[in-house]
């Protein structure tokens, strides 16, 4: 199959996936009600939120590779795709990590502790560098102060490697990668029953075979995007993403399901969603809901802690209003942080990310000599 290989036939870099940017956008807002039960009450969980990650993870490797095949082939460097990548990235991931020290800090002083203090100091040693603390800490999250970055970690490592061996990702590679990750993923479902695994850290290994199917299955789907043909309205993926994500499928038949939405569904619904027509307001929400994912990802268990602690204290049962509140104020600010702070940061990184990297480089070419 010579089209599996497409490096070459990247279409111009205008095109615009608008409805992926909106899918991306309703399987944050999963993660965030799977994460708030105890203020929307359980009722309110996404029986399947946590296999948004594998969505996102899929995503990222589509968008990757739309975004940088045709810079890495005119000779961006690996080092280069590397730090723009932790520009894109560590800005928020920081913000969320302060977010979260500053809840951690208001719930010790409502009474309410989340976290032993010196945990909580090791555990910002390992996360202010984006590493995870193998302890099973406060629940066993293996990032204590913020546990959602754990998939940023993962992230990270796929980022990584597809910059460092983006030359040799040839389709056959591709096929062989994402082929041996979702036979080790289907070995490590069934032996757990579950593919809700990665956050933990004695589960963390979990995460590896989830972000390596994902991400580099991701880079395959857009390699492959010219095989499928059919063009649908953005309501049908958007709908059935919404529909899986919310669906509750009985423990029995659980692990073969999960291993059917990621393996099978999820790439079909991105296949669709990078061909779907979209327009106007919807094409303008869409967009929306993409640009604000990646900061209500970072700050909304950060703001779990303090809601819950609040809730906790005063004795409200979860509800309408407090689900209400709490949304408003996470998505207010997330469209503050996507408009004025991680622009700024990321412009203020820019300059010392750079000249950081000439000095590495200038070090291992004099150790060279």
């Amino acid at each position: 199959m010579p089209v599996i290989n497409t490096r070459s036939s990247s279409p111009p870099a205008s095109e615009r996936f608008i409805v992926l940017d909106g899918m991306r956008g309703v399987a944050a807002l999963a993660v965030v009600f799977l994460h708030i039960y105890r203020i929307a009450g359980e009722e309110w969980k996404p029986g399947l939120g946590y296999l948004a990650v594998d969505l996102f993870f899929l995503l990222s490797g589509f968008v990757l590779a739309h975004a940088y095949d045709d810079r890495l082939s005119c000779g961006l460097s690996a080092s280069e795709f590397i730090r723009q990548r932790l520009v894109r990235m560590y800005p928020l991931y920081a913000v969320g990590l302060i977010f979260g020290l500053l809840a951690i800090a208001g719930a010790a002083t409502i009474g309410k502790p989340y976290v032993p203090f010196f945990r909580l100091l090791v555990s910002l040693l390992f996360n202010i560098f984006f590493l995870p603390i193998p302890s099973r800490g406060m629940d066993g999250h293996a990032f204590i102060i913020n546990f959602p970055s754990w998939s940023l970690f993962f992230e990270i490592i796929a980022n990584a490697l597809f910059g460092l061996f983006w030359i040799r990702l040839s389709g056959v590679v591709l096929i062989l990668i994402t082929a041996l990750s979702f036979f080790t993923l289907t070995l490590v479902v069934i032996c757990f029953g579950t593919m809700d695994l990665g956050a933990m850290g004695n589960d963390l290994a979990g995460g590896l075979p989830r972000v390596g199917f994902g991400f580099f299955g991701g880079v395959m789907l857009y390699r492959l995007r010219a095989l499928w043909r059919w063009r649908v309205s953005w309501v049908w993926p958007v709908a059935l993403l919404a529909a899986i994500l919310i669906s509750r499928p009985s423990e029995p038949l659980l692990p073969f399901v999960q291993l059917g939405v990621v393996g099978l569904l999820f790439p079909m619904l991105i296949l669709a969603g990078a061909r779907a027509r979209i327009g106007g307001h919807f094409a303008a929400a869409a967009e929306w809901l993409g640009a604000i994912s990646f900061p209500i990802y970072v700050i909304h268990a950060p703001m779990r802690i303090i809601a819950t602690a609040l809730l906790d204290r005063l004795d409200v049962p979860p509800g309408t209003y407090p689900t209400v509140i709490f949304l408003a104020t996470a998505l207010l600010l997330s469209a503050l942080l996507h408009r004025f702070i991680d622009p700024m940061l990321r412009q203020a990184l820019q300059g010392p990310s750079k000249a950081l990297l000439a000095a590495m480089s200038a070090k291992f070419k004099g150790c060279l000599k």
